[in-house]
């Protein structure tokens, strides 16, 4: 098999799934003679993992993401950190949730003659009026993304090594769980939108919604990406009972979402956030507002098989 562009394979050894890379990525560009060079993770923190790859992601490649979301993501910043208008990005599964991935975990079809290129619109983050992050596919606030910082220790990440991979969903779920009860009646501090004046308090959980999936379990059937577009859902998700309607509609694939173009969050005083961007979480200190936009000129492109 002959590709035609230069293909650079991205892999993290704290993926959740990493052990698997050999066989499932490497062996089969191997059995197949296709030329590819590799680029490990150095970093155990996001942010120095895209101050990183920003200065060894070549351009005009074929950028293939063979780990989790939250590698992917880190692939996504630094690539456009560099502004590598060149290169184009393909993300198959090796970590827990690996929505970005969409399924795929064989990097064989992403070659092929009858792939095909989207154009893929990430989502703009800044923090207090300055640029933080790009999510390609979600960024949530709350209590989410409290549970979502359970799945980056090193003890959690050991744990998902050593799972068998026909039994990780009910270990992640059960984490999940466990996080929940401890947690569920975090709230997020009171803040107004640019969508409403009015002050919104009593609130977990705030989510800006760029893709089809969301933690394996909350889909839609509208393909964010690649729209100028994306959801936007606030909620309190304390109490089980009162969001099963929620529940049923993002398992069916009907993640009720307002859609939106940009959004302002401006909080009353000045707090601490956690936030998510496709599981790579934060404590975002001192926060007045947080903006999320699409800007045309930061899309890229993903092959898709």
């Amino acid at each position: 098999m002959i590709y035609d562009r230069k293909l650079i394979v991205v892999q993290n050894p704290y993926s959740t799934r990493h052990s698997e890379v050999q066989a499932g990525v490497f062996d089969r560009l191997d059995a197949a003679g296709i030329t590819y060079d590799t680029i490990t993770t150095r970093c155990s923190q996001a942010a120095d993992n895209i101050d990183d790859l920003a200065g060894r992601l070549p351009n005009d490649a074929h950028i293939i993401s063979a780990a989790g979301d939250g590698t992917s993501t880190q692939v996504v910043n630094a690539g456009l950190r560099a502004e590598l208008d060149g290169a184009v990005y393909s993300f198959i599964g090796y970590g827990n949730c690996n929505d970005l991935a969409r399924g795929q975990r064989d990097p064989l079809p992403l070659l092929q003659t009858n792939r095909h290129t989207i154009i893929h619109q990430p989502l703009s983050i800044e923090v207090n009026g300055e640029p933080w992050r790009y999510a390609p596919g979600y960024m949530t606030l709350g209590l989410t993304a409290l549970i979502a910082s359970g799945f980056a220790s090193t003890a959690s990440r050991e744990r998902m090594r050593h799972t068998p991979p026909h039994t990780k969903l009910v270990r992640s779920m059960g984490q999940v769980a466990t996080t929940y009860l401890r947690a569920h009646s975090t709230f997020l501090p009171p803040f107004t939108t640019n969508l409403s004046t009015i002050e919104q308090t009593g609130l977990t959980d705030v989510m800006m919604i760029n893709s089809q999936c969301m933690g394996r379990m909350i889909r839609s059937s509208i393909d964010y990406p690649q729209t100028d577009f994306f959801g936007y859902h606030q909620a309190d998700f304390s109490s089980v009972w009162k969001n099963i309607p929620f529940a049923c509609s993002a398992i069916t694939g009907h993640t009720p979402a307002e859609r939106i173009t940009e959004i302002t969050l401006t909080f009353c005083e000045p707090a601490t956030i956690l936030a998510q961007t496709e599981g790579e979480h934060a404590a975002l200190p001192a926060v007045s507002t947080i903006r999320a936009y699409k800007d045309p000129a930061k899309a890229i492109r993903v092959v898709r098989p």
